[in-house]
């Protein structure tokens, strides 16, 4: 087996949560250092960033270090680096080491790009024309060959990182030290980045990994550690300490949002505008779609008693001008163009962007209206909007919050109810791709018309994931009155994990009798790797072909 290219013995680091504090405590120790005698233990005011690590890293290694802000990453980083002294223990190194850690570390704000290169290099041991040799590959690597002769200070996080990781990588280090940084970049130059440390790999340049992707830390590296509070926590191949730190912040997220058993609904920001699309359309990828409502119910819009017209605005993008076109019960509606300032500082290379405004005047519309948008002849946006009337006005002001409208009180419906159900148990943890019952339940304290209700699941942070809507197909039209009883059944509950909450309807017609949230539950991921909002069941078939 090699030697160890970095050996770290008992290497402990403290800092004091007072910052003039520190800096006197440092002085302190510095003087009992030199006299032999340490300090023993914490002061009221310390704690350990690094506590007690230990570990040997080979040649050729690449090793991850993960856990939650503040758990001692970028302090070990930092010591292997030498820019911070260990309070107790030894580290060992033995070779030449590069380490983006902070943006702009060792830059000067007032040399430019090409000076500080020549600065670094200089640091490295290179003679100027060491470094002439490859000036050409570290500029072209950064892109920055329209800024290179422009000041450091000038330079943005993202352009900062280009060039300290491209200066890394081209002085022919032993040792690379890479923290979180490169998530400032954009995705084609990270990706880029990624590609050439799987190079350096090849090579036996030997990397130390700090990142809180954990997809990037099992593609890139055989080994993680997981700190926390300054101790190693698990260590071992990159999959399996992920997937242990992942359990752990489970279970922490769990008694975080679901310790005390109440339910929290947010309000919602009046100031932000309410966003219904904005995505990319698979089958036309120029096409980018943006639709904003004056409101948004669960799965229809009700234009309010007080609003004389239904108002439609939003945006596209695309690699030319498209026809739009708003169509009320199959009917056009008025569209005129509008400018879109915000958009167009969003997208400020795109080919073509336009704003829209169509609207459909109330006396035009009937209880129940069919509206569809169409962008380009495609139809990529519709919903149902319910007139309203004065009279559907029964419960008063509503409370606006992230998954809808409030209306926490009624004097129509009581005895609400709603729980879920995994293996017949009452639970609110859910394991992914478990079969779920929820049942939930209502007294109706009158004869009604029109019964509906909807199971609206959110995210914690407001984001609509799925709806389950009675009025879809009119299955509690016929109820008129007692005590409703209803189960719902979901025989792969595919919710990626993390906390949701339902928030629940109940309506006659047009009208709410309550709208509130119901239920708060969380979903376990047994700590897999998981993204977007749905894990989709599915199976591969591979087939490979001889050249």
């Amino acid at each position: 087996m090699s030697e160890p290219i970095i050996r770290i013995e008992q290497v402990s680091k403290k800092y004091s949560r007072n910052a003039q504090q520190h800096l006197s405590y440092g002085i302190v120790d510095l003087l009992r250092e030199v006299m032999g005698r340490e300090q023993e233990g914490l002061r009221k005011d310390e704690f350990y960033a690094v506590n007690d690590v230990s570990l040997e890293i080979v040649p050729g290694e690449c090793l991850a270090l993960i856990g939650r802000n503040g758990s001692g990453k970028t302090t070990l980083l930092k010591m292997l680096n030498g820019l911070v002294k260990p309070d107790k223990g030894k580290i060992s190194i033995a070779g030449r080491v590069q380490a983006l850690i902070n943006l702009g570390a060792g830059f000067s704000p007032r040399l430019t790009g090409r000076e500080n290169i020549f600065n670094s290099a200089s640091l490295m041991g290179m003679s100027r024309h060491e470094t002439l040799e490859v000036l050409d590959a570290i500029i072209a690597f950064s892109e920055l060959e329209s800024f290179i002769d422009s000041p450091v200070g000038t330079y943005s996080s993202g352009m900062k990182a280009r060039l300290g990781f491209s200066v890394a990588i081209h002085l022919e280090p032993d040792i690379l030290l890479i923290d979180e940084v490169l998530s400032v970049g954009d995705y084609a130059f990270q990706n880029k980045c990624f590609t050439r440390m799987e190079e350096l790999k090849k090579k036996g340049v030997t990397i130390v990994f700090v990142s809180h992707s954990h997809a990037s830390v099992i593609k890139l590296c055989e080994k993680a550690i997981w700190l926390h509070e300054g101790k190693i926590q698990a260590m071992g191949p990159s999959l399996e300490t992920v997937q242990t730190y992942l359990k752990s912040m489970e279970e922490e997220d769990k008694k975080r949002h679901l310790g005390d058993g109440a339910l929290s609904i947010p309000e919602k920001q009046v100031d932000e505008p309410i966003v219904a699309v904005e995505d990319e359309i698979d089958d036309d990828p120029e096409l980018q779609l943006g639709v904003s409502e004056p409101k948004i119910s669960e799965a229809e819009y009700v234009l309010p008693a007080e609003q004389e017209s239904f108002v439609l605005s939003g945006w596209y993008k695309a690699s030319s001008e498209k026809d739009v076109t708003l169509l009320v019960n199959g009917s056009p509606a008025t569209i005129i163009k509008v400018e879109r300032l915000d958009v167009l500082d969003k997208f400020p290379d795109a080919p073509f962007v336009m704003g829209f405004k169509g609207t459909e005047h109330r006396e035009t519309l009937g209880a129940r209206n069919e509206v569809v948008l169409q962008v380009g002849g495609k139809t990529m946006w519709k919903k149902i909007v319910l007139v309203d009337t004065p009279t559907n006005n029964q419960l008063g002001e509503a409370r606006d919050s992230i998954y809808g409208p409030v209306y926490p009180a009624s004097n129509d419906v009581d005895q609400i109810e709603c729980r879920i159900l995994v293996n017949g148990e009452e639970t609110t943890t859910v394991p992914i791709h478990s079969a779920v019952t929820i049942q939930f339940s209502f007294r109706l304290k009158r004869e009604v018309r029109g019964l509906a209700s909807t199971l609206n699941f959110h995210r914690k942070d407001g984001l609509k994931v799925a709806a389950i809507a009675s009025l879809t197909d009119g299955r509690l039209d016929h109820i008129r009155t007692g005590h409703v009883y209803c189960d719902v059944h979901i025989p792969d509950f595919d919710f990626l994990p993390g906390p949701y909450v339902i928030a629940m309807p109940i309506a006659e017609g047009r009208s709410y009798l309550w709208r509130d949230v119901a239920l708060e539950f969380y979903v376990e991921g047994q700590g897999q790797l998981y993204w977007g909002i749905k894990d989709i069941q599915h199976s591969y078939e591979i087939r490979v072909e001889e050249a």
